[in-house]
């Protein structure tokens, strides 16, 4: 497959990606999703901003430049998608959504999330 049809194909697994992350955040927003459909979406977001990297890579192997050029507004778009659906998913939680590694540090006692420092599980007690 040349590097436009690859294009073409990204970005239509692109939209339709974003389409789905959409509404699973109005889902969201409408607490009838729990943390589960918040994974999700935290999912979705992530495979879509691999996606929209891989269009960066393939767009710069496009040899007609001005082909190429017509992609540059279609990944800004992509771009802004993906930070509004963040931000809608970071309202829709209450800013509470922590990042993969947050989740592992404050789960095995490593990370205090109220004071924003990080914790040895096994330090002595102060006296």
């Amino acid at each position: 497959m040349d590097h436009l049809q690859e294009m073409q194909h990204l970005e239509g697994e692109v939209k339709k990606v974003l389409a789905e992350a959409q509404k699973l955040v109005s889902r969201v927003s409408q607490d009838s999703g729990g943390a589960s459909e918040a994974e999700k979406v935290v999912d979705k977001l992530d495979y879509a901003k691999g996606r929209i990297r891989a269009m960066e890579v393939e767009q710069r192997q496009i040899e007609d430049r001005q082909e190429a050029r017509k992609f540059n507004p279609i990944i800004k778009d992509f771009q802004d998608q993906l930070k509004d659906l963040e931000q809608q998913l970071q309202w829709a939680t209450g800013g509470k959504r922590l990042t993969h590694e947050e989740q592992q540090r404050e789960k095995y006692g490593t990370f205090n999330r109220n004071k924003n420092i990080f914790l040895k599980k096994c330090q002595p007690p102060k006296n």
